[in-house]
Order: C-alpha cells, then sequence, then structure tokens
C-alpha cells in the first residue's frame, strides 16, 4: 500500500509542563463531568480527554510561541464555544493518538470530525493533531466553509459510534498558512 506524508507539519517535543497542564485540565473536566474522583473515570474516557486537553495546551503554546494573540475558553462541564479564539475566529482543536510513526500514514487515513459537533459548535476552524511517542505533530487545518465538500465522505469502515465528516490528511490546509489567517506571515 502507497504511504503519504503530509506535505507540511509542525513536529513539536510535548514537555513537561505541557503534560502537567493537560493531566490539570483533564482531572478538572472529570470532575466537573462526573462529580467524582478522576480515578472512577473510565480508562478509555480519561485517555481521549486527556489526549485532547494536551493537544488544546500543546496548541496554545506553538501560538505564543508564534506571537499569535488568543483567548481560551474552558467551561469544565459545559461544552465549549471554542477552544481557542484567534483574530476572530474560533478554533477547534482535535486530537488524536497514533500507535504508528507519523510518516506511515496510509492514503486512506482521514481528519476525523464529529457532525453532530460541527453542526452544533459552529466554529470557524478545526486543527488536528496527532500525537506519538511525545511528538505533537499539528498536521493541518480546515475551515469550516469548506467542511460541506467532505460531507458526503464515507466513515463507515472506521470503528466509531458517531456520523462523521472525513476529509483525506493531505487536502488539509499547512500550519504555515494558518498563522498567516492568524495575523502571523511566515514569508
Amino acid at each position: 500500500m502507497k504511504r503519504i506524508r503530509p506535505l507540511e507539519r509542525v513536529d513539536i517535543k510535548i514537555n513537561k509542563k505541557q503534560i502537567t497542564e493537560a493531566e490539570n485540565r483533564t482531572k478538572k473536566l472529570i470532575i466537573a463531568v462526573q462529580g467524582m474522583n478522576p480515578g472512577h473515570f473510565q480508562t478509555k474516557e480519561y485517555t481521549n480527554r486527556y489526549y485532547g486537553c494536551l493537544g488544546e495546551v500543546v496548541f496554545e503554546d506553538w501560538l505564543k510561541e508564534n506571537k499569535i494573540t488568543f483567548l481560551t475558553e474552558k467551561k469544565y462541564g459545559e461544552a465549549d464555544n471554542y477552544d481557542v479564539l484567534a483574530n476572530g475566529s474560533k478554533i477547534d482543536v482535535k486530537t488524536g493518538s497514533l500507535n504508528c510513526d507519523i510518516n506511515c500514514l496510509s492514503p486512506k487515513f482521514r481528519f476525523l470530525i464529529v457532525k453532530e459537533q460541527a453542526e452544533k459548535n459552529k466554529s470557524d476552524i478545526y486543527v488536528q493533531i496527532l500525537i506519538h511517542l511525545g511528538v505533537a505533530h499539528i498536521t493541518g487545518w480546515i475551515h469550516s466553509k469548506d467542511l460541506h465538500k467532505y460531507d458526503k465522505e464515507s466513515c463507515e469502515d472506521i470503528k466509531i459510534i458517531h456520523k462523521c465528516i472525513g476529509i483525506p490528511i493531505a487536502h488539509l490546509a499547512p500550519p504555515s498558512l494558518l498563522l498567516s489567517v492568524l495575523g502571523t506571515d511566515l514569508s
């Protein structure tokens, strides 16, 4: 099978401060949602929420490094309107963990956005971050106005319980373009 490599991505080594911040956010979220000790939370649910928080922390640090001014909204126990607000754009960071090296992604690999969340959330931009072996890979992003192009993409081959929109990873816009959109020109 032919393998692909994203045309452009940003690779960020995850540091201890980011891990600690993600753990703290995850615990707050779990306590707010479950009203109990994080130790009683289902392991898979905890892991999914932890990776989501870690992706947000890494993304926020990346924006800071690139001198992008932004706000965050943390409503523990209820849905956020956005993960990050920058230059008037509501950004939803979607994070997944990889069980293979980033360079081993197949051409069928897709950035998944839960359709119901996209309809409810109304984010302007969706950013994909994939985590593997202590490295966060910002692989790209898509504007919400372009989601309709992929709404008919079939995700039936993926074992998930939600209807989703699947965007081929090669169709995502590069991270450098996101910085330009949010206020920094890299050229």
